[in-house]
């Protein structure tokens, strides 16, 4: 379970290390028999009772853009993130032919993903990137499941790709010009 964490505007103007640091802090004070544990973007929170885990996603509103900025911890960088309210309210209002093409898409990428050393199947990519990543093809022009599944899984590859080549522009111009230490 991810969970959004929103935090004080005032607290942007402290890096991306110390706002992990302090979110951790507080989860500790709260839930002191708690196994926390600082990831990337999320301080993972885990309790002996209850089998599932929840990552506590620190992140800032951006009203102008509707959407939020969260802490890299990697790269000492705020990245902007989708509302993801919005994006639900969005994917609700998608056609039965994307749900049936995206929950077909998702259970071949369970499918034919690596899998780890006890055997079970790694997910290579979260389900809502996945939705995300589909989220504006159009399907207007499929004639039946096959030719949306088709469409949508062209439609994904292609985003794969274009996802990929951002992320290497970003590292090359992190690499250019290091890590950021204040928020945007």
């Amino acid at each position: 379970v991810d969970a959004l964490l929103v935090l004080d505007p005032a607290w942007r103007s402290r890096d991306v290390f110390q706002v992990h640091k302090k979110v951790h802090a507080i989860l500790k004070s709260i839930f002191p028999s708690a196994a926390l544990r600082k990831q990337r973007h999320s301080v993972r929170i885990e309790f002996a009772d209850v089998p599932l885990p929840c990552d506590i996603i620190p992140a800032f509103y951006r009203e102008e853009m509707d959407d939020y900025w969260i802490a890299d911890a990697e790269t000492g960088n705020f990245l902007p993130t989708f509302n993801p309210i919005t994006f639900k309210d969005k994917i609700a209002h998608q056609s039965p032919l994307w749900c049936g093409a995206v929950r077909t898409l998702k259970w071949w990428l369970v499918q034919h993903s690596r899998r780890m050393s006890n055997g079970e199947p790694r997910k290579p990519l979260k389900s809502f990137y996945v939705e995300w990543l589909c989220f504006d093809v159009d399907l207007s022009e499929a004639a039946n499941d096959r030719g949306a599944l088709y469409m949508l899984f062209k439609h994904f590859c292609n985003s794969l790709v274009e996802e990929n080549n951002k992320m290497k522009k970003r590292q090359a111009r992190r690499n250019t010009f290091g890590p950021s230490t204040s928020a945007p």
